[in-house]
This record gives structure tokens, C-alpha cells and sequence, in this order.
């Protein structure tokens, strides 16, 4: 898309009162000394685009027209009004900016608003605000950026004066980025990195493995001190193989001595199998008599049981049968209370059947005359009605009544049913109750269990018992305790053995340990070295990918800190007279040079959304030669010679 200014006009606007400017197809040249409008043309012009002037102040600060005495000019239209072509389409879009004057009420003169109003007209016809910005950005802008953006492609100091991380964003999105799936392609030493950069970025990484190192080191430091303490403190008094002889030797005679008494002890086992013996007899005695009693006893413990099971039953039944004498005794009591209620409601039915109007009744109370003719018989329906009612509401009590009555009379029924049959079978459980006490009375003579032939086996073992002599053993006892003793002692000596071979395997295993960590040690370190040469080709490439967009300008995206880091930057470069690399942004740079490099970061921006439009260039005098441009360029050249605009 390529846009063309046809022309501008001024109404009010800044101070100019009334200007129209024709603008060339290629260059227009605007001369003029300092303070004849040329700046005013330019923000008339990005104002009709944007709503705000060439350096970005939003309308209500500047557009007013201000009097020699420097006070505002009220009630006059501010108005910029601009021709363009747009691909062969010529249109006309014009801002106009009012003041809002309102009458308060109760008073009698208008007092000026704070607010402005703003109007937006296209070839003539008035567009609401957002309206007339969405025509902008979908058919002057074509939907490729915003109205920010278009100021970027149209002043060549607009994109320097951005902050750095908005021009880095713009330099991505116009040149490209470098991703980290493709510095990684590069070598294949940062393959590792796809997975390490999945959930954190690469000064996380960065900080995780110098962390790593660290602690690793530290583990490194701590284990060869260990090593070094368990070496110094390592002491072997014996040899495994001189205590194993030893303790052999122990236990030989430890052997010995052992067999000497077991043959005493022979004696000792046959005296304990006789003691066996007895209370084994005395068991089978034991179990005889038990059985022997309870065949004796078996039919009085069922007969027992089954008089607890008997009693427990004649309760149930006794309880039972007093709750059917209560039930029936209380519906008993509750049909006397409802046969007298009837009673009292036979009694209330004579009296209102026996109800007629009295001669008292037939008298008005307010004249004293006696009531006669319709009044008289509307006294009589209401005394019928009422009457009426009464045997309804008594005939309703009295059904329901007889109703419980009835049932009660069922319920009494029933408990009378209830409390023959408890008491027959009250009956039947004390016969069976007697004749459980008369298997029991009969049970109680029980002749007693012979265990005779059980005593006389008892008695002949224990005098073989009694008449057993004990040899004194004390001797050999005394010294196997003695020969134990100096076995404890080898034991300790095998202890501390141990104790030297586990801390020769402790000290092996912390070596084997040792290599670990300073493999993981040189795995880490050399991964981090890796990360900083990716970092490093990342800078790289991101730098050349957008470098190679510009031709005179240079863009340093990365910057070096005290600690060796890459940090992000953006500082626009160009190249001198001399040949050097200077900061556009710094005293050195010129006004040539930031204009020289401005036009050509203007160049790479409207080639990628292919879209040329006018470019406005101040301070055109200071600049002698200039990069070409694709569209208009409009130069703003301080004349003093020049006391109004002069067009070129």
C-alpha cells in the first residue's frame, strides 16, 4: 500500500489561522525561520493520524490558538484537515476540536467546560470517535498496525525515542527472532538444553547449575575430609586370622569341659524324665476325674440349663399378660369417659332441638316495636341455621367418638384373648419349671471317683526320687565359666576387627563416592559451559538476524555485566564519517546521523508491512545527504530569511 498527501489545511490550529499546504508527489521542501509553523504542520499531520501532535501530547495540551498575550482564544473551531491518496483512492479526513460551553443552573451566563469536544469527519461525513479509529486502521492503516506504529514509519526520530524494550519487541517482530529450538540445532553439544528449558529460561538454568557446582564442591570438600579423619583415627591392634585361632582354641576347651558335665548330667536327665513322668500321671488322673463327673452330672447341668431357660420364659409370659390387664383396663376406662361425653351431647341435642325465638326476641331493641313480617322470618332462618349448625358439629363429635369407642372395644377384646392364653402357657412353663428342680434335687448323691491305681504309680516314682544322690559339680562348672569369660574377651577382640574392616570399606565406598561427585562435578561444570556458549550463539545470531536488515545501522541487543552475564539491551548504532560504530541516542551522534540512521530503520519498517507513506524530516538543513525513501518526504529547512512558510 503506498500513501500520498494530497494536501493540508489549517483552520485555528496552533496559532495558524487559515493555511493550506500542496504537497508534492516526491519531496516537499518547507522553509521558514523559527516560530512560522513549520513543527505546526508537521503535528497538524499526525494529529489528523494519531490524535496527538508529532512528539505525542495528546490535543487538549497544545491544538487551542493562544492570544499575544499567551491566553487561549475561546469559542473558535481548531480544525486540520487532510487530502491523501491512497492507492489511486483519494479521500479526506479532517479532526476538528471544539470548546464545551455549558449554563450552569441558576445562572445566567455560560461557563466554559474543561473537556474538549472532538469531531471526525471522512470526506465530509461526521464518524462517532471509535468509528472514525476503526476507519483508520482498517482502510487508511489496511489493518497492518496501529496509529503508534504508523507515526514509527512517518518521523525518523519516533523509533529511537522509544524505550529500548519496546524497540527490541519491533526489531523481533520486523526482522525475526532467534528461537532457542534453533540455536540449539546449531551444535549438537546443546541438544540437552530442549528438555532443560521446557519449564524455566536460561538465567534460571544458569543460577540452578552454578548452585549445583557449589553445593557439589561443598560435598566434595566434606567427603575428602572425611576420608582424611577415618585414615588418622584408623588402628588395627590384631589380625582377624591370629583371633580366629584363638577362639577356636576356646572353644575346645570350652568343649571339654562341657562333656564332662553332661556325663553327670546324664543322671540329673533320668531324675527329670521321672519328674516327667509323675506329672504326666497326675494329668491323665486329672482328665479321668473330669470326665468321670461330668458323665455323672450331665443330666442335672442340662436340667440346670434348661431352668434358666424356663425361668427366663415365665417372666416374658408374666410380663405380657400384665400389659394385656393394663391395655384392657385402660381402654376400659376411656369408653366410660366417651359414654359420658355422649351422654352430654344427647343432652345439648334436646336443648337446641327444644330452641325456639322468644316473644323478647321478636322486639327491636333500638324502637321497642315488635318485629314482623320478612324481618321476622330472616330470625327465624338465622335461628334454623344456627341450629342446623350445632347438630352438625354435635352429630360430627358424637360419630367420632362411637368410632373410638368401637375400636376400644376391639383392642379390649383382643388383651382379654391375650391374657387367657399368657396364662395357660404361664401354666405349662411352671409344670416343666418343677421338673427341672426335681432332676436337679435328685442329682445331688454322687459317689465319688476312684484314683487309686494312679496314686501307686505317683508314689513308686517319687521313692526312686528320694533315694537319688546328687554329685557336686561345682568345679567344672567354675571353670567353664571361666573358659566363657575369656571367649567374651576374644569376642571383643573380633569386635574391634570388625570395627577396622568397616572403616576400611567406609573409607572405599567415600572414594568411590568422592569420583562420583567429582564426575558430576565436571558434568555440571562443563554443561554450564555449554549453556553460556548457547547464550553466547544466541546473542549472535539475534544480533545478525536483525543487523542484517540495515545497512548503515547497528543494533546491540546484549550487553555484558560485571559478573560475565548477558543482559538485554537495545541501542541503535550507525556508522560515522569516520567509519565508527555511534550511539544514535548519545551527544556524539549528530543530527545528520540520527536522521540518516531514523530514515533507514523508516526504510525496514514500511518494507514490512508494505506500506509507504509520507516521511516528515526537521531539521533538514543540518543534513546533507539523505538514504532514499519509497514514499513522500517532507522536509521541515529553518530559513531566517523566510518570516512566513515558503513551499518548495
Amino acid at each position: 500500500m503506498k500513501l500520498l498527501v494530497k494536501s493540508l489545511k489549517l483552520s485555528n490550529f496552533k496559532g495558524i489561522k487559515d493555511y493550506r499546504l500542496m504537497f508534492n508527489s516526491t519531496e516537499t521542501k518547507l522553509y521558514g525561520a523559527n516560530g512560522t509553523g513549520k513543527t505546526t504542520v508537521a503535528d497538524a499531520f499526525f494529529f489528523i493520524f494519531t490524535g496527538t501532535d508529532s512528539q505525542g501530547a495528546q490535543a487538549k495540551e497544545w491544538v487551542q490558538t493562544l492570544d499575544e498575550e499567551n491566553n487561549k482564544v475561546h469559542k473558535v473551531d481548531h480544525e486540520a484537515e487532510v487530502i491523501i491518496e491512497l492507492d489511486g483512492d483519494v479521500m479526506t479526513l479532517t479532526r476538528k476540536v471544539s470548546e464545551k460551553w455549558v449554563k450552569p443552573r441558576g445562572q445566567k451566563e455560560e461557563v466554559l467546560d474543561e473537556s474538549l469536544k472532538y469531531d471526525h469527519y471522512v470526506d465530509g461525513a461526521l464518524y462517532q470517535p471509535k468509528q472514525f479509529e476503526k476507519f483508520l486502521l482498517d482502510t487508511v492503516f489496511g489493518g497492518k498496525f496501529t496509529a503508534n506504529e504508523f507515526v514509527l514509519l512517518s518521523n525518523p526520530v519516533a523509533f529511537c525515542n522509544l524505550p529500548w524494550k519496546e524497540q527490541r519487541d519491533i526489531l523481533y517482530k520486523v526482522c525475526g527472532s532467534a528461537t532457542d529450538e534453533e540455536v540449539i540445532a546449531t551444535e549438537e553439544r546443546f541438544n540437552f538444553l530442549t528438555e532443560a528449558l521446557r519449564h524455566k529460561d536460561v538465567e534460571t538454568l544458569k543460577t540452578a547449575l552454578r548452585k549445583s557446582i557449589k553445593d557439589t564442591k561443598d560435598e566434595i570438600k566434606g567427603i575428602e575430609a572425611v576420608i582424611k579423619d577415618r585414615k588418622n583415627s584408623l588402628i588395627q591392634e590384631y589380625t582377624r586370622q591370629d583371633v580366629e585361632v584363638e577362639k577356636a582354641a576356646k572353644e575346645e576347651h570350652i568343649k571339654s569341659l562341657q562333656d564332662k558335665l553332661n556325663a553327670e548330667n546324664g543322671k540329673y536327665q533320668e531324675l527329670r524324665e521321672k519328674q516327667k513322668a509323675i506329672l504326666e500321671i497326675e494329668a491323665l488322673r486329672d482328665k479321668a476325674k473330669r470326665e468321670y463327673y461330668e458323665e455323672q452330672c450331665k443330666e442335672t447341668n442340662a436340667a440346670k440349663s434348661k431352668l434358666v431357660e424356663l425361668e427366663h420364659d415365665l417372666s416374658l409370659v408374666v410380663s405380657k399378660k400384665d400389659t394385656s390387664i393394663k391395655r384392657k383396663s385402660d381402654m376400659e376406662q376411656e369408653n366410660i369417659i366417651i359414654e359420658n361425653r355422649l351422654n352430654e351431647l344427647r343432652k345439648a341435642w334436646k336443648e337446641n332441638a327444644d330452641l325456639n325465638l322468644s316473644e323478647d326476641d321478636k322486639v327491636c331493641v333500638y324502637c321497642g316495636n315488635e318485629i314482623t313480617g320478612d324481618k321476622l322470618q330472616e330470625l327465624i332462618d338465622n335461628l334454623h341455621k344456627k341450629k342446623k349448625s350445632v347438630e352438625e358439629r354435635l352429630l360430627a363429635e358424637s360419630n367420632k367418638l362411637k368410632t373410638t369407642a368401637n375400636e376400644n372395644s376391639k383392642i379390649i377384646l383382643e388383651n382379654e384373648k391375650i391374657f387367657k392364653d399368657r396364662e395357660e402357657e404361664e401354666t405349662e412353663i411352671k409344670k416343666q419349671i418343677e421338673a427341672c428342680k426335681e432332676i436337679i434335687s435328685l442329682g445331688a448323691d454322687i459317689k465319688l471317683f476312684n484314683e487309686s491305681e494312679f496314686v501307686a504309680e505317683i508314689e513308686a516314682l517319687q521313692q526312686e526320687i528320694n533315694s537319688f544322690k546328687a554329685e557336686d559339680n561345682s568345679e567344672i562348672k567354675e571353670q567353664i565359666d571361666l573358659a566363657n569369660k575369656d571367649l567374651q574377651m576374644v569376642a571383643i577382640k573380633l569386635s574391634k576387627c570388625d570395627t577396622y574392616d568397616k572403616a576400611v570399606k567406609d573409607i572405599a565406598a567415600k572414594e568411590i563416592e568422592l569420583k562420583e561427585k567429582q564426575h558430576s562435578l565436571a558434568d555440571v561444570e562443563v554443561q554450564l559451559m555449554n549453556v553460556e556458549d548457547f547464550v553466547t550463539t544466541k546473542v549472535k545470531m539475534l544480533e545478525e538476524k536483525v543487523n542484517s536488515c540495515f545497512e548503515n545501522v547497528q543494533f546491540k541487543l546484549f550487553k555484558q555485566n560485571l559478573k560475565g552475564n548477558w543482559e538485554e539491551t537495545c541501542t541503535a548504532l550507525a556508522k560515522a564519517s569516520n567509519g565508527s560504530l555511534v550511539d544514535v541516542k548519545s551527544s556524539i551522534a549528530n543530527t545528520a546521523l540520527r536522521v540518516q540512521a531514523g530514515i533507514e530503520i523508516i526504510n525496514a519498517l514500511q518494507k514490512h508491512f508494505d506500506y509507504y507513506c509520507p516521511v516528515f524530516v526537521d531539521n533538514r538543513e543540518s543534513v546533507t545527504e539523505l538514504p532514499g525513501v519509497e514514499g513522500q518526504l517532507v522536509s521541515f529547512i529553518v530559513s531566517e530569511n523566510d518570516k512566513e512558510l515558503r513551499v518548495e
